[in-house]
């Protein structure tokens, strides 16, 4: 059981379908999958033991307004002139309303779970820390290359600059996932938990220092500044008092880096790097998405 969670947490991250047709069916779709598989997992546990359930006064709270949640957006949905786009998500993100009921039922079986089995805590952690590391690693080869996506037609290009699965020169490194954005994001939360993991003993020193070796650099790569801010106050909020002086120095790269990738971008803007020589890749890479979006099927965004 344990190790079931820390494999699919893990797989949450990570999985990617290299055959798919689009970046829905290549990066989002199995990461859901995935998720659904966890929520059966869920339900399977809570079935078998379900004489010993108790709700909590928080867990009700909780389902309350996760039902307003839900019934607010089937209204919208309903209502909207595009009720399968708003239901099924969009191929991408794809930010459904069938993908925040999956995400609904995921956390308030997690929390009924955990509390019949508060071990598992620490098998669902290091699944997320596992694969974490897994997807920093995947950043470092798409730094030296651009054309490698992990993808079936990784290194075939169908425009200048842009690759057969749709990501273009500008968008490396994205990692595991189909936006350098989402890696960020991820890479920051895992660096988080770890963190927190740490400061709470409950991952070994030597672990968290591996994990940081490779989820920092990475996340630097990926050129993401808003993760690294979020980055930045999370740890001075969690261990500002503590670990004041090992931070000042953390503080002050993630903050060159921010003014770096600024002038950087501020640089590129004003040289027309977003000038007409990328108005064809982007362009296509557009049709590409909107295309892939109307096929968009069951499994939604991550």
């Amino acid at each position: 059981m344990k190790n079931l969670y820390t494999l699919l947490y893990a797989f949450s991250l990570i999985l990617i379908n290299p055959w798919g047709g689009s970046r829905g069916e290549i990066w989002t779709q199995p990461k859901v999958f995935v998720v659904l598989l966890i929520v059966l997992s869920n339900l399977s546990f809570l079935w078998e033991e379900r004489k010993l359930l108790t709700f909590s006064r928080q867990w009700k709270v909780c389902l309350i307004l996760w039902g307003v949640f839900l019934t607010v957006g089937a209204i919208s949905t309903l209502n909207s002139p595009f009720p399968e786009r708003s239901f099924w998500g969009q191929d991408q993100m794809g930010d459904g309303w069938l993908y925040w009921l999956l995400i609904a039922i995921f956390s308030l079986t997690n929390r009924l779970l955990l509390k019949l089995h508060p071990e598992l805590f620490l098998s669902q952690m290091r699944g997320l820390l596992i694969g974490g590391a897994v997807v920093a690693v995947s950043v470092f080869p798409q730094v030296v290359n651009w054309q490698i996506d992990y993808t079936a037609t990784s290194g075939q290009l169908v425009a200048n600059d842009v690759l057969a699965s749709t990501i273009f020169r500008g968008q490396q490194p994205i990692a595991l996932f189909s936006h350098r954005g989402h890696a960020a994001i991820v890479l920051t939360l895992t660096a988080v938990i770890c963190a927190v993991a740490w400061k709470r003993k409950l991952i070994s020193d030597r672990t968290s220092t591996l994990a940081l070796f490779l989820i920092l650099p990475a996340l630097l790569f990926t050129n993401t500044r808003t993760a690294i801010l979020s980055l930045i106050i999370s740890l001075f909020y969690l261990l500002g008092r503590q670990y004041y002086k090992q931070l000042i120095p953390a503080i002050a790269i993630g903050l060159v880096a921010i003014s770096a990738m600024t002038f950087t971008l501020t640089s590129g803007l004003e040289s027309g790097i977003c000038g007409t020589s990328n108005v064809e890749p982007i362009a296509f890479v557009g049709n590409c998405c909107a295309r892939d979006s109307k096929t968009a099927f069951l499994w939604l965004g991550f």
